[in-house]
């Protein structure tokens, strides 16, 4: 089977090249690709701007890329550059409150903590006894967090299951860039008066 790639320097081949010296334009021939891209299961098809394929490799227009991925695509005129950002959905605050809106924040919190590989932070957001407050997680950044569902809430403790998209950051195993979901149970500790993480089991 082919490697599909979608990534960013795909589309720098779908054009061609052109630098201020006339001299170091270059010039790429790709062909029509001729085999069935799924993304999720589910076939990729896109008449106005077909999927080509250069030496074995496959590229897709930056915009559909940006679709498929789930990232937003811009273009900066004033620079002349392609950007491409993350869009991270994290639970909905205003849809909660009292001490589910305390336990959704710490979520957040923790996600945005992991996804800015904020050590000092994510640490924070646990129980001084917390064994997972010195694990090695940030390796990944947290796209999302759905499916929430709060399990039982406490005085003092609360536990809650939650589906994380993450995407890794680390080129151990290969892996980098590659997406992942992950099915989590959240256990919460009241600590000084202020809710934070007790662990999480996946």
């Amino acid at each position: 089977m082919k490697k599909v790639l979608l990534s960013l320097l795909s589309v720098a081949l779908l054009t061609t090249v052109t630098t201020v010296a006339a001299s170091e334009i270059r010039e790429y021939v790709l062909r029509k690709a001729n085999y069935l891209i799924e993304v999720n299961g589910q076939a990729f098809k896109e008449n106005a701007l077909p999927v080509l394929n250069f030496e074995g490799n496959t590229y897709i227009p930056l915009r559909y890329t940006g679709d498929l991925l789930g990232v937003d695509v811009s273009w900066n005129q004033d620079e002349r550059k392609a950007q491409i950002k993350e869009i991270f959905q994290y639970i909905e605050e205003d849809e909660y409150k009292d001490i589910e809106l305390e336990l959704v924040k710490l979520m957040n919190e923790t996600a945005k903590a992991i996804s800015d590989k904020d050590v000092d932070k994510y640490q924070s957001l646990f129980v001084e006894q917390a064994s997972q407050k010195i694990s090695s997680v940030i390796d990944r950044v947290i796209v999302s967090i759905t499916n929430l569902k709060f399990k039982e809430i406490r005085d003092d403790q609360a536990w809650a299951d939650v589906t994380q998209t993450f995407r890794i950051t680390t080129d151990e195993f290969e892996q980098q860039g590659m997406y992942g979901v992950t099915y989590t149970s959240i256990h919460f500790i009241k600590e000084n008066g202020v809710w934070k993480l007790g662990g999480y089991n996946y």
